[in-house]
């Protein structure tokens, strides 16, 4: 109690940012709290925000849960920033958006408690308080998956659960194993001692496996499709563009970048990151729900940063040029998709005015994520090409190539996702927007207006052959390339009636899983089932058939399946394989 009473002005402000959104949600309990919830939820996320902008020293908690030490630094805060902006836009704007949802203060608890969570693992500099806060955040997302009820929300969030319970025990396992290495549970000590652990290998893999389904990496993206159509606008916003980022910042903190040279492990992730980016790109064009889309829209971004992190993995010599580039990608990215989300549920406003506003304020974040001049898109992209430059052969020219390329696409995907939205006017809105949505919308449109500012190098930090028109101007031809392709392939769809792609349902795999088990039960059904009673006819007739010559093996058959009958005797054999499963598996 005295810890507590005497906490310093650093150590009020992390509990502050930690605590105002988790304490609101339980005062929602009160009558009077319940009333003013959507009011306040928002700004809850503002001393998050101060501390991003102007961070106070690091601060431990002994007395908190298992001891927790909170404290940022260069990456955590560019994180931090774009996070709890996020979460204040989209709150404001869910404030307008669900005021006549009958379920809008079921929304707000959940809102603020992954919020908590988002925020509070992107503040945690040891392990345990920083898995907790995953924990905390994966689960309370599903509620906001799930807000409507309906039975394609119902089956988006039992994907997403599913997929979350597998990734939290892989990451238990790799976790423990990490922390095993180290022999410690500060964050630093965690990342160094995995690239020097004996079960390096097999901790690499949990960990990628267990942070890359919050990060819908390649396969297991699936989730993301499924649940940004269906969970209300703001929820998408955040779930986009902050809850992603939770996976790679595990990647960051957990992984041996900058240590050791692993180039097979960087392979992987560089492979799975090109395969995302462009499939992304495909996937999406099939679709017709603006959201997903989006959705697609946002594989396909985050495999452009997990590539990033595969150089990182190759040549540790490269990893603070890619820590960089990943952290403002991350940025630029996190803000520009939250400001499209948010704006497809404005449903094109009301009014001449109203309209011309919608479209400006959907085209700048789109040019932005196409990497558009005098966007925050150029100077994010620019650093991934630096970090390409400076990647270890023979990966440049061919990297270089596939990133402009990538970039077309996601300039024939933003194309194809502005001209449905705009001209066959699916916004889901049944209302006018209010001033909450227009307040919350256009703060985060200034964020990405003013985002590539935050990007310019001063004169210090500009390097030989490198000028400021690079970071305004960056390379046109993609974007040029790109809507002179979108175009056309819009303009030939529209001739023919229909898309020259095939229909492809969101979730993808899900649907082709889905698929298999349909067939796989219907074979059970009509070929297995029938073998199994063939198979139990012939038994019992070889039996009977046997009973006039060998009566004593007749009745010790009789005798053995009475006996396999009985729990005693099936438990023990049920504990004898379990035994054998084990020892085999320490063989």
């Amino acid at each position: 109690m005295d810890a507590v009473l005497n906490l310093s002005t650093s150590g009020v402000l992390w509990l502050l940012a930690l605590g105002l959104p988790l304490l609101l949600a339980l005062g929602s309990l009160l009558s009077p709290v319940r009333r003013l919830l959507p009011a306040l939820a928002a700004w809850t996320a503002l001393p998050a925000l101060w501390l991003a902008l102007s961070p106070p020293p690091a601060e431990s908690f002994s007395w908190l849960l298992l001891g927790a030490d909170f404290g940022l630094n260069a990456s955590t805060r560019i994180f931090l920033f774009f996070t709890a902006l996020l979460w204040l836009c989209a709150g404001v704007y869910a404030w307008g958006y669900l005021a006549e949802d009958s379920r809008r203060h079921q929304f707000f608890v959940f809102f603020l408690v992954t919020m908590t969570g988002n925020l509070g693992l992107i503040m945690a500099l040891d392990l345990v308080s920083f898995y907790l806060f995953f924990v905390l955040m994966t689960f309370a997302a599903y509620g906001l998956i799930v807000h409507d009820r309906s039975d394609e929300s119902r089956r988006a969030g039992l994907v997403y659960l599913v997929l979350a319970v597998i990734g939290e025990a892989l990451l238990v396992a790799g976790l423990l194993l990490a922390a095993s290495a180290a022999g410690s549970l500060n964050l630093q000590a965690v990342s160094a001692a995995v690239g020097e652990s004996p079960q390096r290998n097999i901790t690499i893999a949990l960990l990628l496996t267990g942070f890359g389904i919050k990060a819908g990496a390649l396969p297991l993206h699936v989730w993301l499709p499924l649940a940004h159509p269906v969970a209300p606008t703001p929820a998408s916003a955040v779930l986009s563009g902050a809850m992603i980022k939770a996976g790679l910042l595990g990647w960051l903190h957990f992984l041996p970048f900058g240590g050791a040279a692993f180039p097979g492990w960087g392979a992987v992730l560089l492979g799975a990151g090109l395969a995302a980016a462009y499939l992304g790109v495909i996937l999406g064009l099939t679709q017709q729900n603006p959201k997903t889309v989006l959705a697609y829209s946002s594989i396909s971004q985050m495999g452009i940063i997990t590539a990033a992190a595969g150089l990182g993995l190759f040549d540790p010599a490269v990893w603070p040029a890619a820590l960089g580039a990943i952290s403002i990608y991350a940025l630029h990215h996190g803000l520009a998709k939250g400001a499209l989300f948010l704006g497809v549920g404005m449903g094109g406003g009301q009014g001449p005015a109203a309209k011309t506003a919608f479209a400006a304020g959907l085209l700048l974040p789109a040019l932005a994520l196409a990497g558009a001049p005098l966007t925050s898109g150029a100077p994010a992209k620019l650093l991934l090409k630096k970090l390409i430059a400076a990647a270890p052969q023979p990966w440049p020219v061919p990297l270089i190539w596939m990133l402009s390329l990538a970039s077309v696409g996601t300039v024939i995907l933003m194309l194809h996702f502005l001209l449905l939205l705009l001209l066959s006017q699916r916004g889901p809105a049944d209302h006018p927007p209010g001033a909450a949505q227009w307040t919350g919308w256009l703060l985060l449109l200034a964020a990405v207006a003013a985002a590539f500012l935050l990007f310019l190098p001063g004169e210090a930090a500009l390097e030989p052959g490198v000028v400021l028109a690079e970071y305004l101007w960056g390379s046109p031809w993609p974007v040029l390339i790109g809507a002179a392709l979108g175009w056309l392939l819009w303009r030939v769809s529209r001739s023919r009636g229909r898309s020259l792609l095939p229909v492809v349902p969101a979730g993808d795999l899900v649907a082709l899983v889905t698929a298999v088990l349909g067939m796989a039960r219907a074979f059970w059904k009509r070929r297995l089932a029938a073998l199994v009673v063939h198979a139990i006819r012939t038994y019992h007739t070889v039996k009977w058939e046997m009973s006039g010559e060998f009566p004593l093996l007749r009745e010790t058959l009789s005798k053995g399946e009475r006996a396999l009958w009985r729990w005693s005797t099936a438990g023990v054999l049920f504990m004898v394989l379990l035994v054998g499963l084990f020892f085999l598996f320490l063989l």
